[in-house]
């Protein structure tokens, strides 16, 4: 008993600390609202570890560890998401200039994105421990995409401001060389 009691504390304690460890990370990623979920499961985890303590219930135990690890599926969800967002937002913006031309990459990176979808959408969830550690994985890719957004971002940016300046200074050209015709027309009518 006494081992068995020793192998679920080891447990729980494992899966505590790196659900802490991811729910840091996740707070650095713009957004306290990011952690609410995996930190309400850990909090409820809590509570049942401090039953399983002073009862010595091992369900309440079996139910610390079930909180612990979907504290830690949570964060590769909620991060999974949040990469996800940023990415859709940065195809949002940028929907009417052709991406490519600044960042060559942008199609594999879609396709990241895309193959991350198709195996969120068709693994099966029955094994949810599993299921989050097959995408643990595609994690650090996704997250080197997200990280390369904002530079990409800037560079667009300046390549839109550029290209607006050029048109503008081509529509004021054709405007004035209207304009001088116009003139030119005028004054040649009005001298005969």
């Amino acid at each position: 008993m006494i081992y068995e009691r020793d192998l679920l504390l080891k447990e729980i304690s494992d899966k505590t600390e790196r659900a802490e460890r991811r729910i840091s990370l996740l707070s650095s990623l713009r957004g306290e609202a990011l952690i609410v979920p995996p930190v309400n499961e850990l909090r409820y985890a809590h509570y049942h570890l401090l039953r399983y303590t002073m009862d010595n219930d091992i369900a309440e135990g079996n139910k610390t560890l079930d909180h612990c690890k979907r504290a830690l599926y949570d964060t590769y969800e909620v991060e999974l998401l949040f990469h996800f967002k940023v990415f859709e937002t940065f195809a949002q913006d940028y929907q009417k200039f052709e991406i490519i031309s600044v960042v060559p990459q942008y199609i594999e990176w879609g396709a990241t994105f895309e193959n991350l979808r198709d195996i969120i959408y068709t693994c099966p969830r029955e094994n949810r421990g599993e299921y989050y550690m097959r995408l643990e994985p595609m994690l650090p890719p996704i997250k080197a995409i997200t990280d390369s957004l904002p530079a990409a971002r800037q560079q667009i940016n300046r390549r839109i401001t550029n290209d607006q300046k050029r048109n503008f200074w081509k529509v004021t050209g054709v405007v004035i060389s209207t304009l001088i015709t116009i003139i030119g027309i005028l004054l040649a009518y009005s001298s005969t």
